[in-house]
């Protein structure tokens, strides 16, 4: 159990990363320089496809546009970041054949078991038939009302605290049954390789073929209409059924991205501190 609460947790992570900033310096055992949590249980470790990196966080508005001019991006895709468990879904000839955590980004869990309990992931998927190794990412969670019937009907449920903590609990059982009872659903946010030329472009194939993706939409890198449809999400977000962290904004370009991922990862390399790449920014 946590010494301290996810709150206070998240001022001192952001006081640290601030100060390393300043300082130039980030040591090697740095919280900083993980992500997610370490890989302890009798689960099978898989190591990631591509290393699932976490996001950067910023509280302004103006630093998601400052971002944007900086790196020449023309469209922002704008989505709600869910608050689940991400998962990596590998995909061999139609088949889904591997569900990873994110573990440590590097390595992660296979929770193939509990994962195919989840009914909105497809466990066959046609378009795939000629390709070896396609990565779908996404949020494992439980709805809010789930979440609500089960903790006020059964007291077994009461020691989590949140629906994150109940998906997390619930897909890393060795039991399948005990997932499939909880009734989670998968959130699709992201695909390897990528086929199409805009990231919204992608989110929509992913739906035709059968998944559920993030609550989403596109924008220009004006900073009028950021704060204008930030504003609106506001009032969105309160529609939700599930459990939410913040906002994400990508560059709706996948080239274009990939390009500006490739040179930070090239920066990264050649320099003692290691800085996540800067492809996605997160408002929380």
């Amino acid at each position: 159990m946590s010494e301290v609460t996810d709150k206070e947790y998240e001022k001192l992570y952001d006081k640290l990363q601030k100060l390393e900033k300043e300082i130039s310096l980030v040591l090697d055992n740095s919280p900083t320089k993980k992500i997610g949590h370490h890989v302890i249980s009798q689960l099978t470790k898989e190591q990631h496809k591509i290393q699932m990196f976490s996001l950067d966080k910023t509280k302004n508005l103006d630093n998601i546009y400052n971002w944007a001019q900086e790196n020449n991006i023309q469209k922002l895709n704008v989505s709600i970041k869910a608050d689940g468990l991400a998962l990596e879904l590998i995909y061999s000839k139609g088949y889904l054949t591997k569900a990873v955590t994110r573990g440590d980004g590097l390595i992660g869990e296979n929770v193939l078991h509990t994962a195919k309990t989840i009914t909105n992931i497809p466990l066959y998927i046609e378009e795939f038939e000629e390709y070896d190794n396609i990565a779908i990412y996404g949020e494992a969670l439980i709805p809010l009302s789930i979440f609500e019937k089960l903790s006020t009907h059964d007291k077994k449920y009461t020691e989590y605290k949140n629906p994150r903590n109940l998906a997390s609990g619930s897909l890393r059982q060795l039991s399948a049954n005990v997932c499939r009872e909880r009734h989670l659903i998968f959130l699709a946010y992201g695909m390897v390789p990528y086929a199409f030329h805009s990231f919204t472009q992608t989110l929509s194939w992913l739906q035709v073929i059968g998944f559920s993706v993030v609550d989403n939409f596109v924008i220009n890198t004006d900073i009028n209409e950021i704060k204008q449809h930030a504003e609106k999400i506001q009032t969105w977000i309160n529609t939700l059924n599930y459990a939410y962290d913040g906002i994400v904004f990508r560059d709706d370009n996948n080239a274009h991205a990939n390009q500006l991922l490739r040179e930070q990862e090239t920066k990264s390399s050649n320099s003692k501190r290691k800085i996540s790449p800067n492809q996605n920014h997160q408002i929380s």
